[in-house]
Order: structure tokens, then C-alpha cells, then sequence
């Protein structure tokens, strides 16, 4: 899911916190891997119904690329209740990861780097 350049980046920003003196602690996300079929369940009719309601699906189904097309015409096949469920748990998720940030907040809002002071306070005036 997560690109190589993208979690290079991210392992280099936690090497910079853990060097200021943060500790990184691992979390648990029970349902992030059921989010992305969850999140089909939900963009795919989405999608189709915006591109309905303007007109170009199915009309103008041809134009699409296949990629696309092909996805529009997966969300003709998502069933209310497994929309409605894919509703659920993207509900169940955010809570979820509204309980961890706050407890993350409320660590780093603990975590006070070292402040060094400003070059000019640091020396003497000269008499």
C-alpha cells in the first residue's frame, strides 16, 4: 500500500525524532486491513453514481479507460447492505483511530524537545 520512496521518507523522519529524543511506540490498528476492501465498497458506487448523474456512465462508457471503466461498473455491483456495512466500519475505523491519536497527542504533548536559546541571549554584552 505504501510506496518505498514514501516509507523511506517516513522511517527517516522517526530516525530524526528518536535522535531529538522521542520514543516511538507501535500502535494497534485491528481494522486497518479490512479498510481497503471497505473503502471499495464505498468509492466504487460513489463514483458510479457521480458519473451517472453527469451523464457519462454507461452513456459514455466507451471513452473510459479500462482501469476506470472497470471500476464504475463494480460499483453497479456492490449490494446496499455491503455499502451500508462498508459505512460501519469506516465508522468503527475513524473511532478507532481517534482513540489512538488522542492517546499519541496527549504523549507528544508531553515530549518537550530541548530548547536551546537564542545565539544573541547566549553571550555577554560588551562593556
Amino acid at each position: 500500500m505504501i510506496s518505498a520512496e514514501v516509507l523511506n521518507i517516513f522511517h527517516a523522519a522517526l530516525h530524526s525524532l528518536c535522535s531529538l529524543g522521542a520514543e516511538i511506540e507501535n500502535v494497534s490498528m485491528p481494522l486497518l486491513e479490512e479498510t481497503e476492501d471497505a473503502g471499495n465498497q464505498i468509492a466504487w458506487p460513489e463514483a458510479t453514481q457521480y458519473h451517472e448523474q453527469a451523464g457519462w456512465f454507461p452513456a459514455r462508457a466507451a471513452e473510459y479507460g479500462e482501469d476506470v471503466r472497470s471500476r464504475l461498473e463494480m460499483g453497479t455491483k456492490v449490494s446496499a447492505t455491503a455499502y451500508l456495512e462498508a459505512l460501519e466500519l469506516r465508522e468503527k475505523f475513524i473511532q478507532q483511530v481517534h482513540l489512538v491519536m488522542a492517546d499519541a497527542a496527549s504523549t507528544l504533548l508531553s515530549f518537550q524537545p530541548p530548547r536551546s536559546r537564542p545565539h544573541s541571549l547566549t553571550k555577554k554584552p560588551h562593556a
